[in-house]
C-alpha cells in the first residue's frame, strides 16, 4: 500500500512489474512480500501459545 502514495516499499516491484507485464518484477516484489507475512505469522502465534493463561487453552477430547 505504500507504493500507491509514493512511500517505496516491495509493493513498487509489484506495480512496476504488472504495469510493464513483468512477471519477474511482480515476483520479485511479491515472493518477499509473502516470505515476510509467514514468518510474522508463525511469530504471532509463538507469541499467542506463549501468553495463552494454561486455563484458557482448549484441551481435544477423545471420543
Amino acid at each position: 500500500m505504500a507504493a500507491l502514495i509514493g512511500a517505496g516499499g516491495l509493493g513498487v516491484f509489484v506495480f512496476q512489474g504488472l504495469g510493464q507485464a513483468a512477471m519477474d518484477l511482480v515476483l520479485l516484489g511479491a515472493l518477499p512480500i509473502v516470505a515476510l507475512a509467514l514468518i510474522v505469522d508463525s511469530l504471532m502465534q509463538l507469541l499467542i501459545a506463549i501468553l495463552t493463561p494454561r486455563g484458557l487453552v482448549s484441551e481435544v477430547a477423545d471420543d
